[in-house]
C-alpha cells in the first residue's frame, strides 16, 4: 500500500486548513485538516486489510471530509455564529 498525500490548495485566508475546532467545553484543539485525513485514511486501510480492500479504504478516508476546504466551513470554525445551522457532516461530504 502507497502512502497517502494531501495536496492542499496554495492558501486560504488562514493559511491552515483545520478539521475541526475545539470542543464546546474548551477541551481538545484544533486539528489540521491534512492531519485529520491521513489518520483516518491510515486506520481505515488497517481495518479493511482483512478483506483485501486496503487502497479503497484509504481512498474513502481520505476524502470523506473534503467539503472541509471550503472557506464556508473554515469560517465557521472561527465564528460558529457567522455560518448557522451549516453542520459539520455536510461539509464533509462536499458541503
Amino acid at each position: 500500500m502507497g502512502s497517502a498525500r494531501i495536496l492542499e490548495p496554495e492558501s486560504n485566508e488562514h493559511n491552515m486548513y483545520y478539521a475541526h475546532s475545539e470542543n464546546g467545553n474548551g477541551d481538545g484543539c484544533r486539528e489540521a485538516l491534512r492531519d485529520h485525513l491521513t489518520f483516518v485514511a491510515r486506520r481505515a486501510a488497517r481495518f479493511a486489510s482483512v478483506f483485501n480492500a486496503e487502497q479503497q479504504a484509504t481512498a474513502a478516508g481520505m476524502l470523506h471530509d473534503l467539503g472541509k476546504y471550503a472557506d464556508q466551513f473554515q469560517r465557521r470554525l472561527d465564528d460558529p455564529q457567522h455560518e448557522r445551522g451549516r453542520d459539520h457532516w455536510s461539509a464533509g461530504v462536499g458541503g
